[in-house]
């Protein structure tokens, strides 16, 4: 698989994830049913949007109706859910962001954004219902005095004028905050109104701006609290699974008389598998891509410094892991260096002897064997039948697990519902020929996508 097909079904192997997750949280589908009405509801209390600028009165909304949406919203149980299953717990729980001399946790931070989204909405319904815009996803702009929004918001959370105030403000675009995203603040200050854009303000992701405010206020240093949290919960769901021995955090002294440390080192039926946990900034851009690719580099020197240690030093780590046993040597061929990272755009790649995959493909190995393909209809997913198999039913062993990792089976599937396609960019200038591009378009059986 070349560099831009793997980065691709990486691409999609994490919305497919995401929308996973989504499903656990219904039946909160009823309540979201329930507050889409009441979404339209509160739309008729707007008067009519004008054909370009429109000035909403936000005050003529029913404050109640709108404390009763911003409860239901998914954004803040989504958010959660994904921020725990993802490991950003810690910075969720460190992370503060500064107001006016004081400071706000993340989770205020994600209510707040939670509000703003509803008010969003129920812009954006307003907006359909005077049949502005037929496109749904085109659902104008509206200037709203920031006092007048502060108001709200206010009265929808509950909460103190001055922190609410302090935390809309840091809604609003920000050149200085070099770290922070446009969908991490997506109100734009004109004198005393902001510029509303619901289709900008809901294309937000709660997690990556968790990481963008880690590194805005926090420092890239509060990442490797994610580091421990992740590398245990590779650690307990292996060894769940008893099956051999396995230890973390293995301390030996290096030829230099310096400290190895092994993150986890797993002794199966005859096998040594050395495994190098990285939790990683979520892979959006570019430069999200570099940054992860250095941390895999080094998880994969790591790894070659500890395969060369133990192919010397075998009895020193033997003595840690079954000291009562005296096993002989470790042939090299049995030893199996593996970097596990929380991206999924490296998977299923060889570095030398290092095996890279994601955590989610490392346990994948060792639930149903059968592969389902991907089948979208009524924007959900549906299981369609077996089109594979990551393994024999009764085949997991280390040799096996090898090359599932060298070749994962779910993730060649995704693979297999990749459609190249030639993209017409528009010319720069009059009388300039067309340029053609390749890309890529994940079109899975029932969607559009699909010839």
């Amino acid at each position: 698989m070349d560099l831009h097909l793997r980065r691709r079904v990486g691409g999609i192997r994490t919305q497919l994830f995401a929308i996973e997750l989504a499903s656990t949280l219904y039946p909160l589908a009823e309540r979201l049913s329930d507050n889409a009405k009441a979404i339209e509801h509160l739309a008729r209390h707007l008067d009519r949007p004008g054909e370009s600028r429109w000035f909403p009165k936000l005050e003529s909304l029913d404050q109640e109706g709108l404390r009763r949406a911003c409860l239901n919203t998914s954004f803040h149980n989504l958010s959660t859910d994904y921020i725990e299953t993802n490991h950003y717990a810690p910075l969720l729980r460190k992370t503060r962001i500064p107001i006016e001399g004081s400071h706000v946790s993340c989770t205020e931070w994600l209510r707040a954004v939670d509000a703003l989204r509803t008010v969003a909405s129920v812009l954006a319904a307003a907006r359909r219902k005077a049949s502005m815009e037929p496109d749904e996803g085109c659902c104008g702009i509206a200037f709203v005095p920031f006092a007048q929004l502060v108001e709200v918001l206010c009265s929808a959370l509950q909460g103190n004028v001055k922190i609410i105030r302090a935390l809309v403000d840091r809604l609003v675009l920000a050149p200085e905050h070099k770290n922070l995203e446009l969908w991490d603040q997506p109100l734009v200050r004109f004198g005393d109104h902001v510029l509303l854009v619901p289709t900008l303000i809901h294309s937000g992701s709660a997690s990556r701006a968790i990481e963008n405010i880690a590194r805005q206020w926090a420092g890239p240093e509060l990442f490797s609290a994610r580091g421990g949290p992740f590398e245990e919960f590779i650690f307990s769901k292996l060894s769940k699974f008893e099956l051999g021995t396995i230890r973390r955090g293995v301390t030996l002294v290096g030829n230099l008389g310096e400290p190895l440390e092994f993150d986890i080192v797993w002794l199966w039926e005859g096998h040594l598998f050395l495994i190098e946990a990285k939790c990683v900034k979520s892979v959006i851009e570019p430069s999200d891509y570099f940054n992860a690719k250095q941390e895999l580099d080094k998880a994969i020197a790591q790894l070659d410094r500890r395969l060369e240690f133990v192919s010397r030093s075998w009895p020193a780590l033997r003595a840690k892991l079954q000291p009562e046993d005296k096993l002989g040597e470790m042939p090299l061929d049995r030893i199996h260096p593996i970097a596990v990272l929380n991206a999924f755009c490296f998977t299923g790649r060889r570095e030398g002897p290092v095996l890279v995959t994601d955590d989610r493909c490392l346990l994948r190995y060792f639930g149903d064997p059968n592969i389902y393909p991907t089948v979208i209809a009524s924007n959900s997913l549906v299981q369609g039948p077996s089109a594979g198999r990551v393994r024999g039913d009764d085949d997991i062993s280390p040799a096996s697990l090898v090359a599932y990792l060298e070749k994962p089976g779910h993730v060649d599937a995704l693979a297999r519902e990749m459609k190249q396609n030639v993209v017409v960019l528009p010319p720069l200038k009059e009388g300039d020929s067309e340029t053609l591009m390749l890309d890529l378009e994940f079109a899975p059986p029932g969607s559009s996508n699909q010839d």
